[in-house]
């Protein structure tokens, strides 16, 4: 649990079943069929071990018990204060990722991503070679070692 001020409110970010199930709905991907993947929680957990800034935003949004009433702008404050107007960023970025890892929910669909991505990977070395296919591989193999150093 991380605890922040948003818009003066003393808010808690938690990364329990609720965080998971907004996280699938919000940022999975979707199959061919239209059907999602239920990869969001991972997905989140790429984007932030990847470096990616913005994602504390979306961490935000589906882990705060207390949803209603912020705006854009004040969960962007938060961010801001919270990071020290972007001095601490690499400290809160590994807050962050330490707390999803300590989620018994999040942790197990970072490994069930991981184990999807090791059985795609697979598949797709076994697949007619092509310069798209090769592209895909080196995507999902570099994205599946990012995985791996973090959790």
């Amino acid at each position: 649990m991380i605890n922040l001020k948003i818009a003066g409110k003393d808010v808690e970010a938690k990364f329990g079943f609720g965080a998971l199930f907004d996280a699938n709905k919000e940022f999975s991907n979707i199959d061919n069929e239209g059907n999602s993947l239920n990869n969001g929680a991972a997905n989140l957990f790429i984007r932030l071990v990847s470096g990616e800034v913005g994602v504390l935003v979306d961490i935000l949004n589906v882990s705060l018990t207390s949803k209603k009433g912020f705006s854009q702008e004040e969960l962007n404050q938060a961010i801001d204060d919270l990071t020290e107007d972007g001095e601490k960023l690499e400290e809160i970025l590994e807050l962050f990722k330490q707390e999803l890892l300590h989620s018994g929910f999040f942790k197990k669909a970072i490994k069930t991503q991981e184990k999807t991505m090791e059985e795609t990977l697979t598949a797709l070395k076994k697949k007619k070679k092509s310069e798209e296919n090769d592209n895909f591989i080196v995507a999902v193999e570099k994205a599946l070692t990012l995985l791996k150093e973090n959790i």
